[in-house]
């Protein structure tokens, strides 16, 4: 996730003009990211998006990079038993 310098001035300038402080910087943030949170993580083509000017002033389209072919998975959960944690000794 990319935001071009000029988006972030018009974010910042969104927060001023609507006085709200840092909750109202993440009603802004979550506003230009509402739509892509519930599609991006599902779709394994996307390489990369751009949040642009237009993005945050006129609700346009960020630009979105995809690949042909599915991304890899980076992080995966270990599933050894080693990982359980061990019951602790209780004292009277």
């Amino acid at each position: 996730l990319v935001f071009e310098d000029e988006a972030l001035r018009e974010v910042a300038k969104k927060a001023i003009d609507r006085r709200t402080g840092a909750r109202g910087l993440r009603s802004i943030m979550e506003d230009i990211l509402k739509e892509l949170m519930f599609t991006i993580p599902s779709d394994e083509t996307v390489i990369k998006i751009t949040i642009t000017p237009e993005t945050v002033t006129e609700n346009a389209e960020p630009l979105i990079e995809r690949g042909k072919t599915k991304r890899e998975k980076k992080y995966t959960v270990p599933k050894s038993s080693s990982s359980r944690r061990k019951p602790r000794k209780r004292f009277a």
